[in-house]
């Protein structure tokens, strides 16, 4: 794809991956770069990106992502897309699937939004951890209507402004509690 071809330019001089299309602006972040490499390893090409790939794995080890990141707010992003990619890479998963549930399981209790909670749980049972606590506390955030509560996502870190969509937050929370309903 010529897309993933591009973003191949977009490197830094250690070979990461940048936020942006633009030489001028080096800025990294492990969400985007944990996405990246989900969409390279899901087309087999993820061995391009190695350097990407240690360094997420070093955001990982050493809990970088805890309050949140460039342009993700809180650590359970961090977690939630970093198991989309070991959802689609084996020997990703096989390589970090230890450290990977320990990290998970250090946020169980820990406050959150419908959304942090929701994207904490689903990556807890990604790795075949059953989150109860989170759920549990998920349960009371439920709204009259059924829906969750807006949960914040995205920030431009510049200007300040946090992005977040009720429609998201209901939607991983429905799914986070089935999920955990289902490996009972």
């Amino acid at each position: 794809m010529a897309i993933m071809d591009e973003m191949l330019e977009y490197r830094n001089a250690d070979g990461i991956v940048t936020v942006y299309f633009d030489e001028g602006r080096q800025q990294l972040d492990p969400v985007v770069c944990a996405n990246v490499l989900t969409l390279f390893y899901k087309h087999d090409r993820g061995e391009e990106l190695g350097n990407t790939l240690a360094w997420v794995l070093a955001v990982l080890e050493h809990r970088a992502y805890l309050e949140g990141t460039y342009s993700y707010i809180g650590g359970d992003a961090f977690l939630f897309f970093v198991s989309r990619l070991m959802g689609v890479s084996t020997s990703v998963k096989e390589r970090v699937v230890f450290l990977f549930q320990e990290r998970v399981r250090e946020r169980f209790g820990k406050e959150g939004d419908a959304l942090s909670l929701a994207m904490r749980i689903l990556a807890a049972a990604s790795v075949g951890i059953r989150d109860v606590v989170d759920r549990d506390t998920l349960l009371t955030m439920q709204e009259l209507d059924g829906g969750f509560p807006m949960g914040w996502i995205y920030k431009f870190a510049n200007a300040g402004i946090r992005v977040g969509n009720r429609g998201l937050a209901t939607a991983l929370a429905v799914k986070a509690i089935k999920v955990v309903d289902e490996m009972e």
